[in-house]
């Protein structure tokens, strides 16, 4: 099974959500790991310019440390 990492940035809605993919990953047996796993969830948020850019940023950096990198909320429908 793949080690993983969630995170989110924005309001309570995306921290739910984000604790719902963690618990689906959790239920299928992955691992979740505190540094660099094999896999990084990123939910984002798109409210703010100052969102949306902190919401690349993460994006970018979990692209360094991850194999694969999802990004998922109201930020991963953006340009």
């Amino acid at each position: 099974m793949a080690t993983f990492t969630v995170r989110f940035l924005g309001c309570k809605v995306s921290h739910a959500d984000a604790m719902d993919v963690r618990e689906a990953l959790l239920k299928d047996g992955h691992d979740e790991v505190g540094g660099a796993g094999e896999v990084a969830v990123l939910n984002t948020c798109c409210v703010t310019h100052e969102a949306v850019r902190k919401s690349r940023q993460a994006a970018a950096r979990a692209a360094r440390a991850h194999r694969r990198v999802y990004v998922t909320g109201c930020g991963a429908n953006l340009a």
